[in-house]
C-alpha cells in the first residue's frame, strides 16, 4: 500500500511540470556535470549521474545504495544527479534534467523503516514548489569545463518579499551558488 502512494505521488509530482518532448541536452555532457561543487554555507555536494540504471561512479556513491534508500524516487528514464545531503530537512538532493542547462531540483527525505519488504521511506521535502538549478561554464582554449550551478525558486527560504534574483548570468540569478570543486 505505502509504495502504491509513493508511486502515485512520484507520478503526479513528473506530470505537474512535464519536460520538453524533446529537452535539448546541457553544453557539455552528463558525466561531466558530475561530481563535488562547493557552497560555503551548504557544504560539498559530490554527484553521481545516473541514467537508464547505469552510474558513472567508481567509488562508494549515493548512486550505489540509491534504489534502496531512495525507493519510488528516481525515474532512471531522465538523466539524473544524485548527491548525499545530509542537512537536518532532508538526506539526499536530485537534480534531473529538464532542457539544456536548467534541471529540477528535488530535496528528498528518506528514512528507515521497520519494515522488512519495504526497509526505506522517502519524501520530497521542497513539494509544490518548483526549483530549480541552472550550470554555469566557462570557456578555456578549445574546452568548455564545468564553473558551477545555482539554485533557485525558494530554496533559501527568504520568502516572497526577497524578490527574484536578476542578471545575464546563472550565477547572478542564483540564491544559492555552488562551485565545482
Amino acid at each position: 500500500m505505502k509504495s502504491e502512494v509513493t508511486r502515485q505521488y512520484w507520478a503526479l509530482a513528473r506530470d505537474s511540470h512535464p519536460r520538453p518532448s524533446n529537452p535539448r541536452p546541457p553544453s557539455v555532457s552528463f558525466e561531466a556535470l558530475s561530481g563535488p561543487y562547493e557552497n560555503p554555507g551548504y557544504g560539498t555536494v559530490d554527484f553521481c549521474f545516473i541514467f537508464k540504471n547505469k552510474s558513472t561512479s567508481d567509488f562508494p556513491s549515493p548512486c550505489d545504495d540509491s534504489w534502496t534508500t531512495l525507493p519510488g524516487a528516481i525515474d532512471t528514464s531522465v538523466p539524473t544527479l544524485l548527491a548525499k545531503w545530509d542537512k537536518a530537512w532532508s538526506t539526499h538532493i536530485m537534480l534531473t534534467h529538464f532542457d539544456e542547462n536548467l534541471f529540477n531540483v528535488s530535496t528528498l527525505e528518506s528514512r528507515h523503516t521497520i519494515n522488512a519488504t519495504q526497509p526505506f521511506w522517502t519524501a520530497e521535502v521542497h513539494e509544490g514548489t518548483i526549483v530549480t538549478a541552472e550550470f554555469s561554464f566557462h570557456q578555456e582554449e578549445s574546452q568548455r569545463s564545468v564553473s558551477g550551478f545555482g539554485l533557485t525558486g525558494g530554496i533559501w527560504g527568504a520568502g516572497a518579499e526577497a524578490g527574484t534574483r536578476k542578471g545575464g548570468t546563472a550565477r547572478d540569478r542564483a540564491e544559492v551558488w555552488f562551485h565545482k570543486v
